[in-house]
């Protein structure tokens, strides 16, 4: 009999360690982070390769953006940011969600009815439910499916035509997702101390720290793929004047998802 193959750092099979992250959809967020910027490394050696970069380097510190590009003679700095998963908050789109899982045999009718039954609620199709109701069929979901993971990750991707970068236009893949914008938590995850004793301020990155973001798309499409666009066209923050808005909504025209193409325009 074989022995299916362990990973070395935690003893476990791949299937193993996959049923742990969806089980666990923190811990599979604290990871996510890193997941994506092994993709998108991957993404830079074959710029690389292909001769649209003369080089990279990935962060060597805390203060460091995730990569610098070497690009005729210039460093730009290129960082790395996953998209928010979509935004489940009211009973409609609870509601939405609650019968794709039911369709999708995840969370089943006959389980639906055992919360209404134990909550004392009444006994109809989750279409059926008044919003409270909803709510609260949602509130007794498993945590696997109540935080982010994979199956809202699979909901959002079912929810676009084209959940492929590349198979439309970027403008076009962009405004697919105008009824649930695509988003960036855009700062630091740690507070430091500003020179003037500031504890928010640099959470906030500076107008002149970041080239150009990344974004990864796999929450919302099932596909670690990216789209790319210059720092220099977002928003300001509204209270510091130096630094940018960490409300980053990605809008068409911007965001493009052909690297060499944008880092041609930086020349």
């Amino acid at each position: 009999m074989t022995r299916e193959r362990q990973d070395p750092a935690t003893g476990l099979t791949p299937e193993e360690l996959s049923e742990v992250f969806q089980n666990n959809p923190r811990a599979y967020m604290a990871v996510r982070g890193a997941v994506a910027e092994k993709h998108l490394e991957k993404v830079l050696c074959t710029m690389q390769e292909d001769g649209h970069i003369d080089g990279y380097r990935s962060a060597s510190g805390d203060q460091d953006k995730d990569f610098y590009m070497q690009v005729s003679g210039k460093t730009l700095s290129l960082e790395c940011k996953n998209i928010e998963v979509i935004k489940i908050g009211n009973s409609t789109q609870r509601k939405s969600y609650i019968s794709y899982l039911r369709d999708e045999n995840l969370f089943t009718g006959d389980q639906i009815s055992s919360i209404c039954q134990e909550y004392g609620l009444p006994d109809k199709s989750i279409e059926e439910q008044t919003p409270r109701d909803v709510s609260e069929v949602f509130k007794q979901l498993p945590q696997a499916y109540r935080a982010s993971g994979i199956a809202k990750y699979r909901y959002s991707a079912s929810r676009v035509a084209c959940p492929t970068v590349g198979d439309v236009g970027d403008h076009q893949f962009v405004e697919q997702f105008r009824d649930a914008p695509l988003t960036i938590d855009f700062q630091r995850t740690r507070n430091s101390t500003a020179e003037d004793g500031d504890t928010r301020k640099n959470r906030f990155y500076r107008s002149d720290e970041i080239d150009i973001v990344g974004a990864c798309l796999f929450s919302r499409t099932m596909e670690w793929k990216f789209l790319f666009a210059k720092a220099e066209n977002f928003n300001r923050h509204a209270e510091y004047a130096d630094r940018y808005s960490n409300r980053l909504t990605l809008d068409p025209g911007i965001w493009v998802s052909d690297l060499p193409e944008l880092l041609q325009e930086q020349e």
